[in-house]
């Protein structure tokens, strides 16, 4: 009489199991890693809005400097550098 009944997983299902997730686990991994390498940082901002011609806000030290900063804020049009046509589209839809 053969009547073994057969539970649970073997080991070699188990481990099959085991390498799938890991790869998608690993997969995942790389994927969200790519995805970070692409955003940009604060560094490549700065350095993108100081090479591209705009002048960079002054670094506050003392209350001259602050005075300086306040100048250049004050001077700064910040609503005619914004292009609203791609916000007013978005909104349309």
């Amino acid at each position: 009489m053969n009547n073994i009944s057969k539970k649970g997983f073997s080991i070699v299902e188990a481990l099959i199991v085991l390498v799938v997730v890991v790869l998608v686990g690993f997969l995942g991994w790389a994927l969200y890693q790519n995805l970070q390498s692409d955003q940009p940082n604060d560094e490549t901002l700065t350095t993108t809005e100081t090479s591209s011609g705009s002048s960079a806000v002054p670094e506050v030290n003392n209350e001259s400097d602050l005075r300086e900063t306040e100048k250049f804020l004050n001077e700064t049009d910040i609503d005619g550098d914004l292009d609203a046509s791609a916000i007013d589209k978005a909104l349309a839809e």
